[in-house]
């Protein structure tokens, strides 16, 4: 994998949201469980690549590469740290419920990715960011009943020239 390419890691992301058994819909319903009290999360519509406007196909995950500062060269290796948020967007039957809903998607996220600190191997190392609340779209921040969130991570590969 080359150093300067973003689309491995995103790959490499979404391969890991989609899985079976470890990614987003199965720790959402494992979250559900948890919780019993009635909010329920449906699977995933769809899982986009990149910054897009999302308007349909909810609830659905957008993997959103941020420009990087910048690349770190020295003597022989190479440093790329991409940061990459993966929003959420979902709706809810009102604004507690939509932000309850868009919480518990993070957490399910969170939890997916979090397994795997390298990506499985893509990656030296996936740092996580926290949680974002601020979401990109303007038409979001004007529905209540739509819920966005993110989970910002960085990501750190080194690679020797």
């Amino acid at each position: 994998m080359s150093a300067k390419l973003i689309e491995p890691i995103v790959d490499q992301m979404k391969t890991m949201l989609e899985h079976n058994t470890t990614g987003v819909d199965a720790r959402a319903n494992t979250i559900d469980t948890e919780y019993d009290d009635g909010i329920t999360l449906e699977s995933l519509q769809r899982i986009y690549k990149g910054g897009m406007l999302v308007t349909a196909e909810l609830p659905c995950l957008v993997i959103w590469p941020e420009t990087p500062e910048g690349t770190e060269y020295t003597t022989g290796t190479e440093l790329f740290t991409p940061r990459v948020v993966i929003w959420i967007v979902c709706t809810g039957t009102d604004p507690e419920n939509a932000h309850q809903r868009t919480w518990r998607y993070q957490r399910a996220v969170y939890e997916c990715i979090s397994a795997s600190h390298n990506l499985e191997g893509v990656v030296d190392l996936c740092n996580y960011l926290g949680l974002r609340f601020d979401s990109p779209w303007v038409f979001a921040q004007e529905d209540p009943l739509l819920g966005v969130g993110g989970v910002a991570y960085e990501i750190s590969v080194e690679e020797t020239a």
